[in-house]
């Protein structure tokens, strides 16, 4: 009995060992994403233009992607960011944000990856892309393994469910300006300063 127990207990320290490690790498790779979503008309794009501006004015890289890019059926994500990328074949996903986040790290910068618009994303023919729910979350991933690579996306509310069975922890939802007071407050400040 007292042997049992004993390999129990290890057993048990093991399994916790194994938690924490696996918590850990979970909270690296959260720190390496954000998902923004809202509404038609909500921002979304312009948000996208900010952050480029942002991190361009700070010295960073940026790689911009556009949903046509991934247009059609049975994209494989991995290959189409190559593709896109101009990299020759032989070399993988993997190996090429190796390489980036080695250039930037010695910089001391970071690389910022921006995919717009995932909901304009479509099959050949009418239907939103199953691209993003068969390879997203592994980009993420994939992108979250090195400490100078970080992902940022935008898309419709209404298309998270269709991405993710589970809701990102790092989804960040902007509503615009759903008050009227708001809205013209907003554009007396507009019109003011363009005259």
């Amino acid at each position: 009995d007292s042997q049992l127990l004993l390999n129990l207990s290890y057993n048990l320290d093991q399994v916790y060992y194994e938690m924490s490690g696996l918590k850990s790498s979970l909270a690296k790779v959260c720190q390496h994403y954000k998902i923004i979503v809202g509404s038609a008309g909500t921002g979304k794009t312009h948000i996208s233009a900010h952050l480029v501006n942002q991190i361009k004015s700070n010295g960073n890289y940026i790689v911009f992607f556009k949903p046509k890019h991934f247009n059609g059926d049975n994209i494989n994500l991995n290959d189409r960011l190559l593709q896109l990328l101009q990299v020759p074949s032989g070399y993988t996903l993997a190996e090429i944000l190796e390489k980036i986040n080695e250039f930037v790290s010695a910089q001391n910068k970071r690389c910022f990856f921006i995919i717009d618009a995932l909901n304009e994303t479509t099959k050949s023919s009418i239907g939103f892309s199953s691209i993003w729910s068969d390879h997203l979350q592994d980009l993420i991933n994939q992108i979250g393994l090195f400490s100078h690579l970080y992902f940022i996306c935008t898309l419709r509310t209404s298309y998270v469910d269709s991405i993710w069975s589970i809701r990102p922890s790092n989804l960040v939802e902007i509503r615009g300006f759903e008050k009227l007071p708001q809205l013209n407050a907003l554009c007396k400040k507009y019109f003011l300063f363009y005259k």
